[in-house]
């Protein structure tokens, strides 16, 4: 096989395995996916608390995320749009970026962008910096990242406890004589 061929080959293989990922997301999200997604790596979610992000900072920096198609066009979206999506005020919004700027995963550039063919100044924001320590977070063994939180055998969910197993189960209120219906659950009131 020449060098042509193989080249070929690879492309064709690379295209039907992006299809065949294209189709499990449409099957596992369907409609869902008809307004865009957005691609992160694991790394930001698994270090959140190693850089320090507040759930709020988080949110806003994927919303950053999710405006910066393209490697070499900064994102600008409006504070007051991701304070909308956040259902938070714009002055929190602003105060994540400020936070975010100060740990160097983003810096603010006002730029020149035309709009209905007028000329406006935005701010653009680079996320260099949160490329950077994600890059040098995917260096680190996987043995050294942070686990998940312990097993805790005390939470069920999705489980059943064992028949008869009363271990850790929080004691039943036992009401008071004088206390009338106060304290029964709604069931034994109503006998």
């Amino acid at each position: 096989m020449n060098n042509a061929a193989l080249s070929s080959s690879t492309a064709n293989s690379e295209v039907s395995s992006s299809e065949a990922t294209s189709t499990e997301l449409q099957e596992k999200w369907g409609q869902a996916l008809g307004r865009g997604f957005v691609v992160i790596p694991l790394e930001l979610l698994r270090r959140q608390s190693e850089l320090g992000l507040a759930d709020n900072d988080l949110v806003v920096l994927l919303n950053l995320l999710s405006h910066w198609w393209y490697a070499d066009d900064r994102p600008y979206p409006r504070t007051a749009t991701i304070a909308t999506r956040m259902g938070a005020s714009p002055r929190t919004v602003q105060r994540c970026l400020d936070k975010l700027e100060k740990k160097g995963l983003i810096a603010r550039v006002k730029g020149q962008v035309t709009m209905k063919g007028k000329n406006q100044t935005v701010t653009r924001y680079d996320l260099q910096g949160t490329v950077t320590r994600l890059k040098g977070f995917a260096l680190t063994p996987l043995a050294q990242v942070p686990a998940a939180a312990p097993a805790n055998p005390n939470y069920l969910a999705g489980r059943r406890r064992p028949a008869g197993d009363t271990t850790s189960l929080p004691p039943e209120p036992v009401p008071d004589a004088g206390a009338g219906a106060e304290g029964l659950s709604d069931e034994a009131q109503r006998k």
